[in-house]
């Protein structure tokens, strides 16, 4: 979570075509497309704790790299990871807060619960959250795509600013090139 050497070596790629440089950032891309473990449903998973933020970072540097090189593999596997993310999964449930008609309605996040636990309300945080958290990317399920929307199982429902950051990223690029002349829903 805290590893940036594949953005440096996509954008060192990028800027000065180096083939040391591309082939590392393309040997870190090959492996999360085809040597990545991936869940039965489909997700690339290496690491149980915050699972969705390692892939969501991923296809961000997936859409990056495929503006340098136009091959429609990195293009295709970040769309492919963020629809199982947004839904297209077995559990037919979004990972981010607020997102779909089935999301993740206890995310472990203080603000979010709203629940004053000590005196004097003595209220329980898992009592229904009293606000709601748009837009954040849960950990996620584990590598048989089971998830607990429970507010103490942390694995699955932790959120945090770097599972969103590679999120937004990714999103960015699927929004550009998958959602040119769309318009929102009401």
């Amino acid at each position: 979570w805290d590893d940036v050497f594949g953005g440096v070596f996509v954008k060192l790629a990028q800027i000065t075509k180096d083939p040391k440089y591309v082939a590392i950032a393309e040997e870190n891309l090959d492996y999360w497309i085809n040597g990545a473990p991936t869940t039965p449903g489909g997700v690339k998973y290496i690491n149980s704790w915050g699972a969705l933020r390692y892939t969501a970072a991923e296809c961000m540097l997936a859409v990056v790299y495929y503006k340098t090189t136009n091959d429609q593999r990195y293009l295709n596997f970040a769309k492919e990871q963020i629809d199982y993310i947004l839904g297209n999964n077995p559990r037919n449930s979004s990972y981010v807060v607020g997102f779909g008609n089935n999301y993740p309605k206890f995310p472990h996040h203080r603000a979010a619960s709203g629940r004053m636990e000590a005196a004097p309300a003595y209220e329980s945080k898992k009592d229904p959250q009293k606000h709601l958290l748009y837009g954040a990317l849960v950990g996620g399920p584990d590598s048989n795509d089971g998830y607990s929307d429970a507010v103490d199982e942390y694995v699955y429902t932790e959120v945090a600013i770097d599972y969103n950051a590679g999120f937004v990223g990714a999103m960015a690029g699927i929004t550009k090139y998958f959602g040119a002349n769309q318009t929102p829903e009401e």
